[in-house]
C-alpha cells in the first residue's frame, strides 16, 4: 500500500516506482479523503482524522 504525505494525490508517485512494484505484487495507492479524486471532506488537523 502506498500512502503519500499530508495533501498530496497520487499524482505524487512516480509511476516508474508504482509499475515496477506493480509487476511482481498488487500495488493499492490510494488518496486520502478529500484530496485529489477522493470524496468527502479532508480534516484540517491529525486529531480530526478518521479512526475506523
Amino acid at each position: 500500500m502506498l500512502l503519500s504525505h499530508w495533501g498530496a494525490t497520487l499524482d505524487n508517485f512516480d509511476p516508474r516506482i508504482v509499475e515496477g512494484l506493480a509487476a511482481a505484487r498488487p500495488v493499492f495507492a490510494v488518496n486520502y479523503r478529500g484530496v485529489g479524486a477522493s470524496g468527502g471532506a479532508a480534516p484540517h488537523t491529525v486529531a480530526r482524522w478518521p479512526t475506523t
